[in-house]
């Protein structure tokens, strides 16, 4: 049995771990944005017509291949069911980019903006610009 010094066993990185499970399963790509303390009514302007884009827009989406809704969550632990969480664009190759609107913060809204890409082949470039 090979010990940690014996020389003929080749350590692997972390890099390596990466690069073997993608090659594998592929690989996410994924960013989110922050925008923080928006004073309450441009925040729900804001979201109005986030909201307004998937009603009023869904069928120009569908016809490029995006399928826009409206998302509920439901908690892998205790199954409860949280409903209207955010909005989503979920698109023909796999991608999404998610809306959630958040009153958590100290004081006005914040909104969360993800961006999710999912690629079996590329695995070498930048996340940015993965998503662009």
């Amino acid at each position: 049995m090979a010990g940690l010094n014996d020389q003929s066993e080749k350590l692997i990185g972390v890099e390596d771990v990466l690069k073997n499970f993608w090659n594998k399963y592929g690989r996410n790509y994924y960013r989110r944005f922050d925008y923080e303390s928006i004073p309450d009514e441009i925040g729900n302007k804001v979201w109005a017509r986030i909201e307004g884009e998937i009603k009023n827009s869904s069928q120009k989406y569908i016809d490029q291949g995006i399928t826009p809704r409206v998302f509920d969550y439901t908690d892998p632990v205790d199954g409860s069911l949280s409903k209207d969480q955010g909005l989503m664009f979920n698109y023909a190759n796999g991608s999404r980019v998610i809306f959630r609107k958040s009153g958590t913060g100290s004081s006005g809204i914040t909104l969360r903006v993800y961006f999710e890409k999912y690629d079996e082949k590329t695995f070498d470039i930048d996340t940015a610009e993965a998503l662009k």
